[in-house]
C-alpha cells in the first residue's frame, strides 16, 4: 500500500509492535511455532509444504494474539486482512 492509506493503517497497529513487546512475545512465538511444527510431523510423514504448515499461519496467528483476537474469529479476522490488504481491481490492472 502507498501512503496516505498505509500510514493511516501502520498508526492503528504501531503501538502493538514495539521492540518491547514484541521481545515478551517471544516465548510466545516459539510456542506456536513449536505447535505448528510439531502439526506438520504428527501424521509421521517426512515431506511438508513449508508454506501451508507454518510460514503461512505463522505470522496470521502472532498477529491475532498481539491483537487479542480469539481463536474462534481468526478464520474471519484473515478473510478480512485478505479483503484490506488485497489489489483493487485498477490496482491490479495497473501494475501488468
Amino acid at each position: 500500500m502507498d501512503p496516505p492509506h498505509h500510514t493511516r493503517l501502520r498508526k492503528l497497529v504501531a503501538r502493538e509492535f514495539t521492540s518491547r513487546k514484541v521481545e515478551a512475545l517471544r516465548p510466545e512465538v516459539q510456542r506456536i511455532t513449536d505447535e505448528l511444527l510439531d502439526a506438520m510431523t504428527a501424521d509421521g510423514n517426512t515431506a511438508a509444504d513449508l508454506i501451508d504448515a507454518p510460514a503461512f499461519p505463522l505470522p496470521m496467528t502472532v498477529i491475532c494474539e498481539l491483537l487479542g483476537v480469539p481463536d474462534l474469529d481468526r478464520d474471519t479476522f484473515r478473510a478480512w486482512s485478505n479483503q484490506i490488504v488485497a489489489p483493487t481491481a485498477s490496482a491490479a490492472a495497473t501494475s501488468m
